[in-house]
């Protein structure tokens, strides 16, 4: 049984467990590896991994009960994810089959890349798929359609965990900078009537503390309130790594964690330390374990 570090997928580790280990005794006879799926599924996905060597199956989705030659019941998966080997937690798309209402099997492709204008962009079940009951025609559109993902997209995609990553650096700074200018019309009327009276030496207590935190602490605050670093998104796959500046069009692609540049390798060390999300001043923020926004 696959281990729980090598499975890749959005159905649940342990209950896909209960459902492979469950059709197997039941003497379910058709499998991708440890997944239990139709005959026909298994027919396309074998084509299919014959002409695209890198892609591999996720389980992502619920599978569907069965009667079993001797009679058993069972569940196999009617529909798998597909990804490629160098980046399988990213799912690219999927296959799967179902029954024509005459009786006839139709293969069926699902991906982002597929604009079906038959259905609205909102019915995510139609205008993402292709269905054809011609095995030669669903290999063509699973070739067509089922892509690795590339690096532009997928900055495009993480740039909300970007601009999460600097407001929550720049948050802080922010409150205590705004709380200290926030002082009510009073106390500045006050201040004007003093300084017009007096000079430019703050007289009532808010001006006094702003003042005094401005002198102190003001351009820090102002650096970290407008905190805008260069980013570098970083995308760490099993074989290689590949990064690229936001400023610049050239994806850098290294065979050696060794010839990463020394200042992102080590603000990547910095990061694998904290969790998802965590954002880390002049450093970055970590995506997951294979992606990482790097300020540089």
């Amino acid at each position: 049984m696959i281990s729980k570090d090598d499975y890749v997928g959005d159905y649940g580790y342990n209950r896909f467990v209960d459902v492979s280990s469950g059709s197997l005794s039941a003497g379910w006879k058709h499998w991708i590896e440890d997944i239990p799926v139709p005959l026909h599924l298994l027919k396309f996905y074998n084509e299919v991994k014959h002409k695209r060597k890198d892609i591999v199956v996720r389980v992502d989705n619920r599978p569907t009960n069965v009667i079993c030659e001797g009679g058993e019941p069972a569940y196999i998966f009617p529909e798998l994810g597909l990804a490629f080997s160098d980046a399988p937690e990213l799912k690219c798309g999927g296959i799967g089959m179902e029954r024509h209402i005459v009786g006839d099997w139709v293969y069926y492709v699902r991906s982002a890349l597929i604009r079906n204008e038959k259905y609205k962009p909102s019915n995510k079940d139609g205008y993402n798929v292709l269905k054809t009951k011609n095995f030669a025609k669903a290999i063509k559109n699973v070739l067509q359609y089922v892509k690795p993902v590339e690096m532009a997209w997928l900055m495009e995609d993480k740039e909300a965990d970007l601009s999460r990553a600097v407001m929550n650096i720049r948050a802080p700074a922010q409150e205590v900078y705004h709380k200290a200018l926030g002082m009510g019309r009073n106390a500045i009327r006050q201040e004007i009537d003093n300084m017009i009276r007096m000079g430019y030496a703050p007289m009532t207590q808010d001006f006094k503390e702003a003042f005094a935190l401005m002198e102190s602490q003001g351009d820090d605050l102002k650096r970290v309130a407008n905190y805008k670093p260069r980013t570098c998104f970083v995308w760490a796959k099993p074989d290689k790594v590949e990064f690229k500046y936001s400023d610049e069009d050239q994806v850098h692609v290294v065979y050696n964690v060794q010839d990463v540049p020394e200042n992102i390798k080590d603000k990547i060390a910095v990061l694998q330390i904290g969790g998802d999300g965590d954002a880390v001043m002049d450093v970055g923020t970590k995506i997951s374990n294979t992606m990482y926004w790097v300020f540089v």
